[in-house]
């Protein structure tokens, strides 16, 4: 088992540029909608930007990373629903930086203006490059790299809210996966389709400050990502859901990125 760590060559982004996903229950329908790409002026540095919503519910997550080793620079997580709250996460050398706002009654206010309930830091359970600190929706472009590696297995330590856990990819063979989805400028495109599986699995890592809260897409581990071995798309998650037990979300739309 490697530490995933940079490399010389800066990796090259993922051949999707948009990932919507699905999934229907007795009691809501919670749909997912992911994009990665460069940061505008910051060689090396992607931002992904991640937006949920169950019921009336929602959150909108915007993570900046290094391209080469996936470790997280910065978080923001928008939650939406009875109340507003913003969370941001600033990672450095040695600490997380979490602040809380929230718009004390005033929610047309405008972000930048939202009052500070809350600002604390929480040290990392080690060194933060071995392996590298980063958040679960990132692990959606790693565990794609890991796929076209020689690798048998890689970590990361994935940060939550107060939490860290140590997380391994490892390799879970082949499947046929059954598609229906829409591939912008293509139609739909529907069914079976071979896919490299992926497992994602997720261990507490120093102190537990909170309960337990890992989870990619609301799933926990283990994880079983999907991805077409001909087009790289995330086609399918699957792994346990609060309430529901077994389950899984599958891929509804995509798209493509263009050639450079």
């Amino acid at each position: 088992m490697l530490f995933c760590s940079a490399g010389n060559t800066l990796p090259q982004l993922p051949a999707w540029q948009g990932l919507a996903y699905e999934q229907r229950t007795l009691w809501a329908t919670a749909q997912s909608v992911i994009s990665v790409d460069e940061v505008p002026g910051e060689d090396g540095i992607w931002a992904l930007t991640a937006s949920s919503s169950v019921a009336r519910n929602s959150e909108e997550v915007i993570v900046s990373f290094k391209a080469g080793s996936g470790r997280a620079l910065k978080r923001t997580r928008l939650s939406r629903g009875r109340d507003q709250r913003v969370k941001i996460y600033s990672y450095g050398e040695r600490t997380v930086v979490r602040e809380r706002r929230d718009p004390d009654g005033s929610p047309d206010l405008p972000q930048s203006d939202w009052q500070v309930k809350s600002r604390r830091e929480i040290p990392y359970p080690g060194d933060p490059e071995q392996p590298p600190v980063t958040v679960a929706y990132a692990l959606t472009v790693l565990a794609d790299r890991f796929r076209q590696s020689d690798e048998e297995s890689v970590e990361y330590v994935v940060h939550t809210d107060l939490n860290f856990y140590r997380v391994t990819l490892s390799r879970g063979g082949t499947a046929v996966v059954d598609v229906n989805y829409e591939l912008k400028g293509e139609g739909r495109i529907s069914g079976e389709r071979e896919a490299e599986v992926i497992v994602v699995s997720a261990t507490p890592a120093g102190q537990q400050e909170d309960e337990p809260d890992f989870s990619l897409l609301g799933l926990g581990g283990p994880i079983r990502l999907h991805y077409d071995t001909g087009s790289g798309l995330l086609l399918r998650l699957q792994g346990r859901a609060p309430r529901i037990g077994n389950t899984s979300i599958e891929l509804t739309a995509a798209t493509l990125r263009e050639a450079p």
